[in-house]
């Protein structure tokens, strides 16, 4: 639910002593104990005991963490202080190439690759590799903990840190790849924002992806040097956290990494960034690059010290409280401003978002067309008014509310991954000293010695001229606003006197609390660990308590009906439905009042339609369960549709669609030309009565409603929630059921092709779908097709060919069918090679059988996947449980993914290919650059 997701937002201010007075946040410490806290904030960070952090003689080091987790693995990260920051002029991207390179290497007989199979471990793009400003690292995720697995495991990383090849064939390989992916992230407005963060410094020219011009020049001679010049073992550690025997994996360590020759090259400088006084405004202009809406961005940076006493971590907490107060404060001005303010304001804060280099604080108003000199001075408004005012009592207690459960949050919910983070930026900048559970503990006692007095502090450095930018990006309609605009208006606004935001008193979600309904009778899901409540107004309750540890609920209800019910003249506000009353709060709350409501809570819930069904689906903390579900029977009993969301719907479908929605727009018109279900809605016929009334008729009668509730929680804590907001909810019998459409089309093959705005790349896809019911067998071998088909294109297509950076395979059901989609963008000149390829891997899987070694590998992959999401995930029972009752499939047949994926075989798996992958009947679409 976009307009209710809590990101952690930031918008400066000065706070003002006299305005905040005493008593704003609880005082933990009397004045006699103010001495003792000083003393202690000097005092070092208790270290994680079961951390072992090694220097080896030659400068190498590791750090070892033993730890638990629901499943047996093992995290190993080799990392090394080579980023971006360190490439000369005519060097950029050499530290992303050279990683790409690494990974595409043999060390006798061990691979990437290879390694992703036996041993169980992820690999592809995004999954195993990072280039950042000031690191790179290599990660690996073992599922097999054995000696053996370990060993090789080493000895692939040792690899990588020593013996990298630079070959013409691999380089040109991965030079193909390497430029793909910049055009797939090529970014104009966010290269300007790195520079204007980072200006002053080397690395504000040095983005990670580096330079098109840099990448297409360099030779294998030139990468090979820069890898022989920082690979060295004291820029490099690694890094390993879970199943582990300490004392064996250290020796094993020590006698790989301890025999890399010593370095005699001078230490490399910490890479830090000058925080000296910054350019005040700028005002670029972005229109030459599509920009459709304007922004202003406010950029401030502070050093990043790492946390090694106690003040370091307590400021820290600080920057936490502040992040909450502002949450709060930007979202008041963006519903305020829904005239200004194209979409919520972006914010970010801490080190993790510039590299950890530095502590950065990034406020971003996005305008609406047009826009742009409101907006600006809307920032300035709320900067002033908060330097005059400060916060409120109620707004700091939230504040450190909301901190203490993030702390709560991190000792619960630590994983392996997590941990390896937590090492890797100790290795790289010091600090992260504490164990989860530390975290808390000692979190939760300096949390409560921050004052007012501390915060102001804070937001005194946070804003000092010296570290504080403002940056315009204009669009085309925003017409002039230069950096001389950009002063006045910040000058003009700091003179006025504004008044306080007002008070909001007690509030509450719902007036009044309905009055329970009843729970007529009770049956248990044989085998699923589920029960079945039936409600007295006719509905059910499928209640799966899953142990997980992540103290999270899930909430899915679906209904049959759907848009199906709208006459073919009023569909386009059937369609809309649902987006406009999620847009318009709900019960008495507007979405300005909701969102203040909300303020620092998790629980959500979002109602949609499709074709064939109506439903919500909704997740909480379990500690705001309750809260979840008042939200649920509201969305039933007092919808909104209100005129300014009506507006922002408009909006958006008069905008020109993004490439990937324009495509998909030109399929299903191809696929059912003249079916007013897949055209785009005309703005203008749009009526807020018709869509309350259709929203009210399929979500006022919860009869025929299932919800399903997975989580964390007992049926003592749900039961008497469920009897007061569930039960009591509206429903009387109704035959209004509309069965799920499992239309099959003529086999055909339908060509797409679509141009758009100009852009570098095509983008193209192969989409396959037809009439099946997904029973268990089913749904294990499109699976099995999906991982196969995943696993070959990326090796024909990327690390062969080196033509793509990652193909998209995705496969999925609906009411009518199955769908598998491939997709992926690559230049415009190799659209028919790299298609032709494609049908060259799908035609060898409806040809001839998989050897049993890739039957094998589908097998293992499978069942781990089954058979940890059935022990242990929420999301995957919510789902699965969700999709049983769209599909009308026995619940019982997720217990059975398991073992049909033991049992798949390669003549089962062929004669899968030939009925989902049909060579007569598929979409062959292309979007390409105008």
């Amino acid at each position: 639910m976009k307009q209710l997701d809590r990101a952690r937002r930031l918008l400066p201010g000065l706070l003002v002593v006299a305005a905040l007075g005493a008593g704003l946040l609880p005082q933990a410490c009397k004045r006699s104990e103010a001495k003792r806290e000083v003393d202690s904030a000097a005092r070092a960070l208790p270290v994680d005991p079961e951390l072992v952090v090694q220097r080896l003689d030659n400068g190498f080091t590791y750090l070892l963490k033993p730890a638990q987790s629901t499943r047996h693995a093992v995290e190993l990260a080799l990392v090394s202080r080579t980023g971006s920051a360190v490439e000369r002029a005519d060097e950029r991207g050499f530290a992303h190439f050279v990683e790409h390179v690494a990974f595409d290497q043999r060390f006798g007989d061990l691979t990437f690759e290879a390694l992703a199979g036996p041993l169980g471990t992820s690999f592809g793009p995004d999954t195993n590799g990072t280039t950042a400003g000031s690191s790179t690292v290599y990660r690996l995720a073992l599922s097999d903990t054995s000696r053996e697995a370990l060993s090789n495991a080493l000895d692939l990383l040792l690899g990588v840190a020593s013996a990298v090849r630079f070959d013409e064939a691999t380089v040109e390989r991965q030079r193909g790849i390497v430029r793909s992916e910049q055009r797939l992230r090529a970014d104009p407005l966010r290269e300007q924002r790195w520079r204007h963060l980072f200006q002053g410094s080397p690395l504000a020219e040095r983005e990670p992806g580096g330079t098109e011009a840099a990448v297409q020049a360099a030779s294998p001679q030139q990468l090979e040097s820069f890898y022989r010049r920082w690979y060295r073992p004291e820029q490099l550690a690694l890094v390993a956290v879970g199943h582990i025997e300490r004392t064996w994996l250290a020796e094993r360590i020590a006698e790989r990494f301890g025999s890399l020759p010593r370095s005699d090259a001078a230490p490399s400088p910490p890479v830090e960034p000058p925080l000296a006084r910054a350019e005040a405004f700028a005002s670029l202009e972005a229109a030459s690059v599509g920009l459709r809406q304007g922004s202003i961005e406010l950029i401030s940076r502070l050093p990043a010290p790492a946390a090694e006493r106690e003040r370091d971590f307590r400021v820290q907490l600080v920057d936490r409280c502040l992040a909450e107060l502002l949450d709060a404060r930007l979202d008041r001005s963006w519903m305020a401003h829904l005239s200004l303010l194209a979409d919520r304001p972006g914010s970010d804060v801490g080190s993790k978002s510039s590299e950890g280099l530095l502590n950065a604080l990034r406020i971003r108003f996005v305008a609406q067309p047009g826009q742009l000199r409101g907006a600006a001075e809307l920032l300035f408004v709320e900067l002033e008014r908060m330097r005059q005012h400060g916060f409120s009592a109620d707004e700091l207690t939230r504040a450190v509310t909301q901190v203490s459960s993030w702390l709560e949050q991190v000792a619960a919910q630590a994983t392996l991954q997590s941990e390896a983070e937590r090492l890797t930026r100790h290795f790289l900048r010091g600090g992260e000293r504490l164990a989860p559970h530390q975290t808390k503990a000692v979190g939760q006692r300096l949390l409560a010695q921050i004052d007012a007095a501390t915060l102001q502090a804070r937001w005194i450095e946070w804003l000092a001229l010296g570290h504080k930018s403002v940056l315009a990006l204009r669009a085309a309609a925003d017409g002039s606003l230069s950096r001389e605009d950009l002063q006045a208006m910040a000058a003009e606004v700091a003179a006025r006197k504004l008044e306080a935001l007002p008070e909001e008193g007690p509030r509450a979600l719902m007036a009044a609390l309905p009055e329970p309904g009843r729970v007529v009778a009770t049956e248990e899901l044989p085998g699923v660990g589920a029960r079945v409540w039936m409600l007295q107004n006719g509905a059910k309750v499928v209640f799966k308590p899953v142990r997980s540890g992540s103290n999270e609920v899930l909430l899915r209800a679906v209904s049959p009906g759907g848009r199906a019910h709208s006459a073919p003249s009023r569909y386009a506000n059937a369609q809309l439905a649902a987006s406009v009353v999620l847009d318009s709060g709900v019960g008495s709350h507007d979405i300005r009042s909701l969102l203040r409501l909300l303020e620092g809570k998790r629980a959500t819930v979002r109602p949609w339609l499709s074709d064939g069904f109506e439903g919500l689906r909704g997740s909480s903390p379990t500690v705001e369960l309750e809260l979840m579900l008042q939200l649920a029977h509201l969305y039933v009993t007092q919808p909104r549709a209100d005129a300014h969301a009506l507006e922002r719907q408009r909006s958006s479908l008069r905008a020109p669609p993004p490439a990937s929605s324009a495509l998909g727009r030109a399929i299903s018109t191809a696929l059912h030309p003249g079916d007013a279900r897949f055209s785009k809605p005309d703005p203008d016929t749009l009526s807020l009565d018709e869509i309350l009334r259709f929203y009210r008729d399929r979500f006022g009668n919860v009869s025929d409603f299932t919800f399903i509730i997975v989580g964390d929680l007992e049926q003592q804590q749900l039961q008497p929630l469920v009897e007061r907001y569930l039960a009591s909810l509206p429903g009387s019998p109704r035959a209004d059921r509309i069965a799920p459409s499992r239309e099959q089309l003529p086999p055909a093959v339908h060509r797409v092709r679509l141009a758009g705005r100009a852009s570098q790349d095509s983008h193209v896809r192969l989409e396959f779908r037809g009439a099946a019911t997904p029973h268990a067998r089913e749904r294990v071998e499109l699976e099995a097709l999906r991982l196969h088909l995943e696993s070959a294109l990326l090796r024909e297509l990327r690390q062969q060919r080196g033509a793509i950076y990652a193909p998209q395979v995705t496969a999925s059901w609906s009411a009518s069918g199955y769908e598998l989609s491939i997709g992926f963008d690559c230049p415009p000149q190799n659209v028919d090679v790299l298609q032709q390829a494609t049908w060259t891997s799908i035609e060898r899987l409806r040809r001839e059988p998989l050897a049993a070694s890739a039957i094998a590998e589908l097998q293992s992959a499978l069942a781990t996947l089954y058979a940890n999401a059935t022990s242990s995930s929420s999301q995957f029972w919510a789902d699965q449980l969700e999709e049983a009752h769209l599909f009308e499939v026995p619940p019982q047949d997720i217990l059975a993914l398991p073992e049909l994926s033991a049992k798949l075989t390669a003549e089962g798996l062929l004669q899968a290919a030939r009925r989902y992958l049909r060579n007569d009947d598929h979409v062959d679409a292309v979007w390409s650059p105008g």
